[in-house]
């Protein structure tokens, strides 16, 4: 019986390559299963803004906590791999496109708690503390919002890239320890899932720029997925290229 393949799936293949990230972890046989829900909203906690009128993400959007321009890449990124909209001929297929969306603009936990007093059950969180240092009352918010059932999703960390931060040295600007493994928060808590990395080799990411850096691995990573095209999702509207 075939599979269930949107519209949209290989649409910037030609741009970018293959659609590797989501034939790597089955999304066609998922989505025959599931395709999401708009009972369940993810909670897109970012530093940075979000395109609000992105054609990929306008229509999932269900709530925002604060006006939008300028827009950002890494927000609107973030939020379209979670739940782009998709099957509309145009831009990216998502993993749980049928989901709501609320975007947060700012890294903070008051903006946890305030998703989740909304309704969202799951937040995720694409960054890190810049101390990278454990803080006991950032841990009880965690562990509150879990034994409510919240599923927290945070990045481990960017390896040995890009270089060592300005305000912290040795540290990377989005890593923690000299080698790019250190424990970096929210995602080393205890009851967050740490996400990390692999390519499209299902191995571990290796960059191909000539640094030879790795994403982040330590023994508080849950799970390696697959990195997604980072320019994927921006073929159009202020990212100075086509719509097509």
């Amino acid at each position: 019986e075939p599979l269930y393949t949107p519209n949209d799936f290989s649409i910037l293949d030609n741009l970018f390559g293959e659609n590797w990230q989501l034939s790597l972890i089955k999304a066609e046989e998922t989505w025959d299963i599931t395709m999401g829900s708009n009972s369940c909203v993810i909670a897109i906690i970012e530093p940075g803004r979000y395109d609000l009128n992105h054609e990929d993400l306008q229509d999932n959007i269900v709530y925002f906590n604060n006006s939008n321009p300028p827009t950002d890449a890494h927000g609107t990124f973030v939020a379209g791999c979670a739940a782009a909209v998709t099957d509309n001929n145009i831009g990216v297929s998502s993993i749980v496109f049928n989901t709501g969306l609320m975007l947060y603009n700012g890294a903070n936990e008051n903006n946890w708690i305030d998703a989740v007093s909304r309704g969202a059950r799951i937040i995720n969180c694409s960054y890190i503390s810049l101390s990278c240092a454990y803080n006991s009352y950032t841990n009880s918010v965690v562990n509150m919002l879990s034994d409510m059932g919240v599923i927290i999703v945070a990045g481990a960390g960017n390896g040995t890239y890009p270089l060592d931060h300005p305000n912290y040295p040795g540290q990377n600007r989005a890593s923690c320890g000299i080698n790019g493994n250190g424990y970096a928060y929210p995602a080393s808590y205890d009851n967050v899932i740490s996400v990390s990395s692999i390519g499209n080799d299902n191995k571990h990411w290796d960059y191909t720029d000539g640094s030879g850096s790795t994403h982040t691995h330590n023994d508080k990573v849950d799970i390696c997925t697959p990195g997604y095209r980072v320019l994927s999702l921006f073929p159009y509207n202020n990212y100075g290229r086509s719509s097509g």
